[in-house]
């Protein structure tokens, strides 16, 4: 899962002291060498991202210990108590993103040992984020700490204002990234999987998972992204979000007000089990997976069995 992106300011980016902080890998080899590829999310798969914002909400607007786990419901973060209007929460994310957060934030349990399993698997791994260029180094920076050079890359979906530039002058397709490190792009995850030929994509969120799904609808089977790990036991991967859900009206206090009660929890989550069933229908493309060690013992799985 990643924050909602801010409306970002424009930046010099890092001085060459930070940039000199934490060794930062400079010779990638192109997308298309060595072995194959999985693609791995960063926020909640990797970093446990939102247990740190429920943190830094409760001690910034004075909800101790009310905003957690189990009251995240959603995705997009107006729909979920406490939050306001979107445009609220997008003023509160702004805020969030000026603190020193990314450097607090722990990983999640087993993700170390998971990715260095896939590794020694022969997996090459790149991360495929919806952060923006606001955090791009710190993000990598963190991903050195935590995790060494397991990772080939990290690709930022939230970035650039023309995604074509980035693909016309090879700074997608051939990871000739920003400080050799970071590659950004407005393309979606599903696109960007197809391009680096991705086997595999690991994500907690129930909508980059759906949206493979439909970039295979919408291209006939022509072009097939990666079947998706949709990790973890969260309540925000049981209910489905839409885009076009940025309104005043789809915020939780509206709603409960407009209903009398929460019963469209339930609701969600029987419309998101319905849409995974008929995504699944003819073949598996989405599997849930808990935690990292569902998802080593897939991979074995399926590598053993000669499908991955």
């Amino acid at each position: 899962m990643s924050l909602p992106q801010p409306v970002t300011r424009s930046e010099d980016g890092p001085s060459e002291s930070d940039a000199n902080a934490v060794p930062i890998i400079t010779n990638f080899r192109l997308i298309g060498d060595g072995g194959p590829i999985l693609a791995v999310d960063m926020d909640d798969v990797l970093s446990q991202t939102n247990l740190t914002i429920c943190k830094w909400h409760n001690d910034t607007y004075g909800t101790p210990g009310e905003m957690n786990f189990s009251n995240f419901y959603y995705y997009y973060y107006w729909k979920n108590p406490f939050w306001g209007s979107p445009s609220v929460t997008h003023g509160k994310v702004r805020e969030f993103y000026q603190t020193n957060w990314i450097e607090q934030v722990p990983p999640v349990p087993g993700a170390k040992e998971g990715v260095a399993a896939l590794r020694q698997m022969g997996y090459r791994l790149v991360i495929v984020t919806a952060r923006n260029k606001e955090v791009e180094h710190a993000s990598w920076k963190w991903v050195n700490r935590h995790f060494g050079d397991v990772f080939e890359c990290i690709i930022c979906t939230g970035q650039f204002a023309s995604a074509q530039k980035a693909v016309l002058d090879g700074t997608y397709k051939g990871f000739v990234a920003n400080k050799g490190h970071a590659v950004a792009t407005k393309l979606s995850k599903a696109r960007i999987c197809v391009d680096i030929g991705a086997r595999l994509l690991i994500d907690d969120s129930v909508e980059n998972a759906m949206a493979c799904v439909q970039h295979v609808v919408e291209s006939s089977g022509a072009v097939t992204p990666p079947h998706v790990l949709l990790f973890g036991s969260y309540e925000w991967n049981k209910r489905l979000s839409r885009r076009s859900e940025e309104r005043d009206d789809m915020v939780y206090a509206r709603r409960m007000e407009v209903e009398g009660d929460n019963q469209f929890l339930e609701r969600d989550v029987i419309h998101c089990k319905e849409e995974l069933r008929k995504a699944n229908s003819n073949k598996i493309r989405v599997k849930r997976v808990r935690n990292w060690n569902e998802v080593i013992a897939h991979v074995g799985a399926e590598r053993a069995a000669g499908r991955l």
